[in-house]
């Protein structure tokens, strides 16, 4: 129910990002010189770069970080990071998979190198549910960024890392529609005169504004009432 959700709201806002502006902007009729100021509609072509640099980078940023940054960032840790030994004070079992595998949530102690006791939560996929490795009163040891600056900061000892490319592919797919979307706008619209079609509600400008706008939207909530609240209810604790 809570996957449904969300892709319903995905779909929701991508379709105010994406197609709205869009279909308002070629159900409107248009000269084929919306822009008679060459200086302007090279400032506009000049924004719709940086727009989309924008929305393109900040894409792109988490899907390295959290895949091959954080692939080479394992290994480092793998290698070089801390051995910290922790207690299991609680195991739940939540999804036994077809091929044998279970999915399991964890709460573990630790004593963090500042020599205090800390609880976290952790969500694992044991492949050898058999030997009861992560069943409560289990110890567990973890590698552990000495200087806690590298993603994905800790992991179980004996984890393994691999990179899903889908999440890239889906990028690279992305650009190119970017890409095609120019290349598509600028021959059919402009009429002999270059980029002069260009104006300030083109989807070339509109869509990435609309991106930005609403992920900073949904930043802003997620900071204010979702984390802030978290961080009320541990002060108040």
């Amino acid at each position: 129910m809570k996957y449904r959700y969300i892709v319903f709201w995905g779909i929701f806002i991508a379709y105010f990002i994406f197609v709205h502006p869009c279909i308002i902007y070629y159900n409107t009729p248009h000269s084929s010189n919306n822009t008679p100021n060459g200086i302007l509609a090279l400032f506009f072509l000049a924004s719709s770069f940086i727009l989309w640099g924008i929305v393109l980078g900040f894409t792109l940023r988490p899907i390295l970080k959290n895949g091959i940054l954080a692939k080479r960032n394992f290994t480092y840790i793998n290698q070089s990071g801390r051995r910290v030994q922790g207690f299991i004070q609680e195991s739940k079992l939540l999804k036994t998979h077809q091929s044998g595998w279970v999915s399991r949530e964890i709460i573990f102690e630790i004593i963090n190198f500042s020599g205090q006791k800390i609880r976290h939560k952790m969500t694992i996929n044991d492949t050898r549910p058999q030997e009861s490795r992560f069943e409560t009163g289990k110890v567990i040891y973890l590698k552990v960024d000495p200087d806690f600056k590298r993603n994905p900061y800790f992991f179980l000892e004996g984890s393994q890392s691999k990179v899903n490319p889908i999440l890239l592919v889906i990028w690279f797919a992305f650009f190119a529609g970017v890409v095609a979307y120019y290349y598509y706008a600028y021959t059919t619209e402009n009429g002999g005169l270059g980029w002069r079609f260009l104006e300030l509600f083109h989807p070339l400008l509109l869509i990435p504004t609309c991106f930005i706008v609403f992920v900073g939207l949904i930043y802003f909530f997620i900071k204010v009432f979702v984390m802030g609240n978290k961080q009320l209810k541990n002060n108040c604790n």
